[in-house]
């Protein structure tokens, strides 16, 4: 076989990991929703029957974006199934194909962009549907016939992330009044890096990030390069490459070859001629902005990317923010207005948008919990810690609110809710019973974002999404009555307060967000940021606020100047973002909208749904370890859209048997049920004795497994816990040899229950382990009608993780037991033995292990395409284990005495890519010295980090 024949088969197996990649399954909605459906003439949208209005909105979005978009991707068949999940407190929408569908989930972040939602998921996520169906031609189609929806879905893996993600940003900002490529805010990190370093990473850096130095996401980097590509060669270029993808999948690198072709480009060329142009481009953008350089007020980042949120002055001279960076996670501090002191108070749960607020010794924020069960419905809890008498509180509990902002005098706290049915309000609750009081809902249903109080309590604003865009609101809790303070635009606006009839905020008017005041309809801009002033309050007479550079978000203060400048109706950006955008028609208008009749849509009829198969045995999950473990045989594959069924058959011919496999998991309920079963061969024998015959097998081998699991999971403050209690059952259709009876016992029925807890607590970027976790794992097993031959089985296993006493360093102590009373059968172990160890098995074994992890150094070194090094680090281990009727397989012995094993030594690893495939690899050596033996034996560790094959999938 040609090398670039193994080569596309190494790609195409890893991309299509059972588990992580191509056959994504996001988890559940709750099973007592009922759901219909709209088909259009390009969807099936399918979504709970409380979203109607909005799923109608939704499929007109997605119509007239297949519109615009098929003049780039000239799709000519195409019927795509859509499915929302508006019970998720997430925002977020991706596209994955194996099976081929979009998921959305479709609540706005509070801190979104001015662009109807709707528009924008239906541009981004479409744009990906239709890169993926441009690459089901030619060569590419004929494969689908072989493989089906899976090998469409493998090719996207030679195209760049950037490009993908890039090219759908791009899509969003070009055929729509708004999108991200005109956004600011989203423009900044890029902007900063290129111009406060004066030069980018290296393009290996960039594309596999760095756990160094802060990257800017496959989004905003890929942008760059796509609306640069796009504005100085043919638009054709790239729907040209994904053609020459498609036809040509066996090319070890098809898009350099294409870009070859067309235009004498490569990737690593188009991004560094791309940022050599924007760098002349925003230097020039620079210097006619003529910023105002803000001396920070926090401690120095010495060199570290650190970024500060939400400054609030407490007292005469202390600060309080939200601190996130790449050694520690989220965190509030305390820090002296000196900058000299800074100091840890609390450590919050899942928070993003980093927003909180503080008045009269309270602090309040939101934090993201998951449901227990259904991983598509989470909820959004408010928190308060007061700080007087260190005490935190939550104060809601299943609720949807979001954005927090406590009144001036600490009794009541503000809030933006938006229901599943998607019912907008503004909500305030008693700050001290968390009991709700008001539920106001907002003028025409606008989008809440960032409640605030008014300093004389009397009114709240809000920042407003509507289909327009973004504009400000107030409030009035006397009258009950809501005003526009600003009309919506497309200009970002990040928050907005009032204090003494004047109207602070944060608007992107200028091209780069600044703070502004209105007063007397007179329009004042008070800070000139260099590349983007956030997080505003005030303290007395001086403003206090966030300044964004290429290290993170600083804390800088400036004196209140209403004189600063002067703005115009005329007030706009300098010079236009790169390429061709913004000449979109914004979202739907009235003559567009089309109604369309929603139909039930049946769960059951839709249970299986057959999107891939192969002409060949594979088991799908071990393909992850071993990408060419393929037998001659045949697979199909089924998932059905809600992600309830999973299944998969095969049959199998191997050494002249035949073997049939089938593995069905149903998640529809609240514990959910797998079963695997195998059918095929010989029975296995498992003799004890070379010499005692075996008579004639007569039965068809047989291996059947089912578990019944509960996978709950719950968070509380930084700690995050799983709870997985389960029970399985399985038969084995074995040949087992007794040698008491010199006989074999023939069929293994066996019942094992098991509970499995966790409880982590959040984790930086640069840890190798939890700094805070706890793990306990406790199992039960017998063999109800052959007790008297197999006895039972007892096993515990535990770890414990805490911190080093060095930075993301990390420690681990594991305790593992296994108790087992054989009758005339002793089972392999569950509790590990130390390192180095093998084929022993133990009566009763103790297991005790110490691990001291280290990270070593970040080289973010590449050897060009081959091979790019994040980091190196290194694992000292030392175990311990008592083990009593010990079974010594290698040379045939057994002692009933105790016996003791111990070994140490290190694991040696480097955290890699390959080949610029965008999977993480962890390989290296472990050394074990066994003090027993007094022998070394070596080890080579190998695991591949698939995050998966979709698109948009966040990790904040």
């Amino acid at each position: 076989m040609k090398l670039k024949h193994i080569i596309f088969l190494l790609l195409f197996f890893i991309t299509s990991s059972h588990t992580h990649a191509q056959y994504y399954e996001t988890g559940q909605d709750p099973s007592s929703l009922k759901w219909a459906q709209i088909n259009s003439e390009h969807f099936k949208v399918i979504f709970p029957d409380s979203y109607l209005e909005q799923a109608v909105q939704f499929t007109n979005e997605l119509e007239k974006s297949f519109l615009k978009l098929n003049t780039v991707y000239p799709v000519k068949k195409i019927k795509l199934p859509v499915i929302i999940h508006n019970y998720s407190i997430v925002s977020n929408g991706f596209v994955s194909w194996a099976p081929k569908r979009m998921e959305i989930y479709p609540l706005p972040d509070q801190d979104n962009i001015p662009m109807d939602q709707m528009e924008q998921f239906a541009l981004h996520e479409l744009n990906h549907a239709m890169q993926i169906q441009s690459l089901n031609q030619g060569f590419s189609k004929g494969l689908s016939y072989l493989l089906g929806e899976q090998a469409t879905g493998a090719l996207t893996a030679y195209a760049p992330l950037w490009f993908l993600e890039g090219d759908a940003v791009y899509s969003e900002t070009k055929f729509s009044a708004s999108g991200r490529g005109n956004n600011p805010s989203f423009n900044k990190r890029i902007k900063a890096l290129t111009l406060e370093n004066n030069y980018m990473y290296k393009y290996d850096k960039m594309l596999s990030g760095s756990f160094k130095n802060y990257t800017p996401d496959h989004y905003q980097f890929g942008y760059q390069l796509v609306a640069w590509s796009k504005q100085n060669f043919p638009s054709v270029m790239w729907p040209n490459t994904l053609k020459y993808i498609a036809q040509n999948p066996f090319s070890i690198n098809p898009v350099n070859i294409s870009l070859k072709k067309e235009e004498k480009l490569t990737k690593k060329k188009i991004f560094y001629q791309a940022f050599d142009s924007l760098k002349l481009y925003w230097q020039k953008e620079d210097l006619n902005n003529k910023s105002v350089q803000y001396s920070p007020i926090n401690p120095p980042k010495k060199g570290e990317y650190v970024n500060y949120y939400s400054p609030i002055s407490i007292g005469i001279d202390s600060i309080i923010a939200i601190k996130t960076s790449l050694y520690n996670p989220p965190e509030f501090v305390l820090i002296t207005r000196s900058g000299e002191v800074e100091k840890n108070i609390y450590s919050p749960g899942s928070i993003y948008p980093y927003f909180f607020s503080f008045n009269n010794g309270k602090l309040v924020w939101a934090e993201t919990q998951p449901d227990p069960r259904w991983e598509n419905r989470g909820y959004s809890a408010i928190k308060i810690l007061d700080m007087k008498h260190n005490k935190t509180t939550q104060l809601t509990k299943k609720s949807r609110l979001m954005a927090p902002s406590i009144s001036p005098d600490g009794k009541f706290v503000a809030a933006a809710e938006s229901t599943p049915e998607y019912q907008n309000n503004l909500v305030i609750i008693d700050a001290k019973t968390g009991k709700w009081l008001q539920t106001i809902p907002t003028p025409d249903n606008v989008f809440p974002q960032r409640p605030q109080w008014s300093d004389d309590g009397s009114s709240i604003t809000i920042v407003y999404l509507a289909t327009e865009g973004e504009g400000i609101m107030v409030y009035e809790n006397r009258s009950g009555l809501w005003k526009t303070l600003i009309s919506a635009s497309g200009n970002d606006l990040q928050c907005a307060f009032l204090r003494n009839d004047s109207l602070f905020y944060v608007s992107s008017l200028s091209g780069i967000d600044n703070i502004y005041i209105q007063r007397d309809n007179t329009i004042t801009r008070l800070t000139s940021s260099r590349f983007g002033a956030y997080d505003l309050n005030l303290n007395n007479s001086s403003l206090l606020f966030t300044d964004y550079t290429s290290t993170g978000y600083k804390i800088c203060t400036t004196k209140l100047n209403y004189q600063n400048v002067i703005v115009t109706d005329s007030d706009k950006p300098l010079l236009r973002p790169v390429g061709d955008i913004g000449n979109g028609t914004g979202p739907l208008s009235a003559g567009d909208y089309q109604e369309y009749k929603p139909e039930p849509f049946n769960k059951l009829k839709n249970l299986l749904h057959f999107h891939s198969w192969m002409p060949f045995y594979a088991d799908i999950e071990n393909i992850q370890s071993d990408p060419l473990s393929i037998k001659p045989g045949a697979t199909i594959l089924s998932q059905n859209l809600l992600g309830t069924l999973t299944s998969s058959i095969g049959y199998e011919y191997n050494n002249k048997n035949h073997f049939l496999h089938t593995k069905v998991e149903w998640k529809g309920w609240y514990p959910f049920i797998q079963t695997d079963i195998s059918l095929g061969g010989d029975p296995e024998i498992l003799s004890g004795s070379r010499f005692f015959p075996m008579q004639q097998r007569s039965h068809l081998g047989q291996n059947i497994t089912t578990d019944i699991i509960l996978p709950l999971r719950f968070s509380h403050s930084k700690f995050s816990q799983q709870l997985r209690p389960s029970l399985s059952v399985s038969y084995h259709n074995k040949y087992i040899f007794l040698p008491e009876t010199r006989t074999y016992d023939y069929g293994q029925f066996r019942l094992t229950g098991r509970v499995y807890f966790a409880n982590y607590g959040r984790s930086a970027i640069r840890d190798i382990f939890p700094k805070f976790g706890q793990v306990i794992d406790y199992s039960y097993s017998f063999t109800p009608f052959d007790n008297n031959i197999y006895g039972t089985v007892n096993s515990l296993k535990t770890a414990f993780f805490f911190p080093g006493p060095f930075r993301n360093h990390g420690i681990r102590l594991r305790f593992e037991t296994d108790i087992q009373k054989p009758e005339m059968y002793l089972q392999f172990n569950r509790a590990s033995f130390p390192r180095g160890y093998k084929n022993i098995i133990s009566e009763k074994l103790q297991f005790y292990s110490a691990d001291y992890a280290i990270p070593l150094f970040y080289p973010d070194f590449n050897v060009g395409s081959l091979i790019f090094i994040k980091r190196f680090r290194t694992n000292l281990f030392y175990d311990y284990a008592e083990g009593k009727g010990n079974s010594h397989l290698d040379i045939g012995v057994h002692h009933n005495y105790k016996e003791t094993f111990s070994s140490l030594g290190f694991d040696f690893l480097s955290d890699f890519y390959l080949l610029r495939i965008p999977f993480m690899i962890s390989a290296g050596v472990q050394t074990s010295y066994m003090t027993v033996t007094k022998t070394v034996n070596f080890n080579i560790l190998f695991n591949i980090d698939v995050f998966g094959l979709q698109f948009n999938r966040l990790e904040l």
